[in-house]
C-alpha cells in the first residue's frame, strides 16, 4: 500500500471510530431495545448460569412463536457467537453495556478494513477508499454498529468469507 492509501484509510477508520463513540455509554433504550436487551441477556446468563452455547437462555418466559410454553427461557434465534464474544469480554470488564457496544464497534472497524481490501482488489484503491468512507458514515450503519446486536458480526463474517474465497481462488488459479 502507498502512503497516501494508508493515510486515507487511517482517516476513514478514525472518522468511523469517532462517529461510533458518540453516546457509546447510552442505556439499552434506543431503537430495537427489546432485541438488544434479549441479546445482552443471553450473554449475561452465560456468565450467571454457566456457559452453554447450545442452550442459550434469556430473561423472557413467554411462549415461543409456535405457541408452545417456554418455562426454561430458551432463546431460539441465531447461534450465539456474538453473545459468546460479549460474555467473554464481560468476564474481564464486568457486565457492562458500553463494553458490549465497543465490541460491536471493533467488529465494524475490522469490517470496514475488510471492505476496503475487497473493493481494492476489483476497483482500485480510490474506489475502495470512497466505498469505505460511505460504509463508515451511512447513518444506519453508524447506528447499528454501536448496538448490542449480532448483525454487524454477520457483516464481518461475510466480508471475511468473500475476501478469503477470492484469495483462495487466486491461489489455486481458477
Amino acid at each position: 500500500m502507498k502512503k497516501i492509501e494508508v493515510g486515507i484509510l487511517s482517516l476513514v477508520l478514525l472518522l468511523a471510530l469517532a462517529l461510533r463513540l458518540y453516546k457509546i455509554n447510552r442505556p439499552i433504550a434506543d431503537w430495537h431495545s427489546w432485541r438488544q436487551a434479549d441479546t445482552a441477556a443471553v450473554a449475561r446468563n452465560f456468565i450467571k448460569e454457566g456457559y452453554n452455547p447450545l442452550v442459550p437462555r434469556f430473561d423472557d418466559m413467554s411462549s415461543q412463536a409456535n405457541g408452545l410454553d417456554n418455562p426454561n427461557r430458551y432463546r431460539f434465534v441465531e447461534f450465539p457467537i456474538y453473545n459468546s464474544i460479549v460474555a467473554g469480554i464481560w468476564t474481564i470488564t464486568g457486565v457492562n453495556d458500553t463494553a458490549a457496544r465497543l465490541t460491536t464497534v471493533v467488529i465494524t472497524l475490522v469490517s470496514t478494513l475488510l471492505l476496503y481490501l475487497l473493493v481494492r482488489i476489483f476497483s482500485g484503491w480510490q474506489i475502495a477508499a470512497l466505498s469505505t468512507f460511505f460504509f463508515a458514515t451511512i447513518p444506519y450503519n453508524v447506528f447499528y454498529s454501536s448496538t448490542i446486536l449480532p448483525a454487524p458480526l454477520m457483516v464481518f463474517f461475510l466480508l471475511a468469507l468473500y475476501l478469503s474465497f477470492y484469495k483462495w481462488l487466486e491461489k489455486i488459479q481458477i
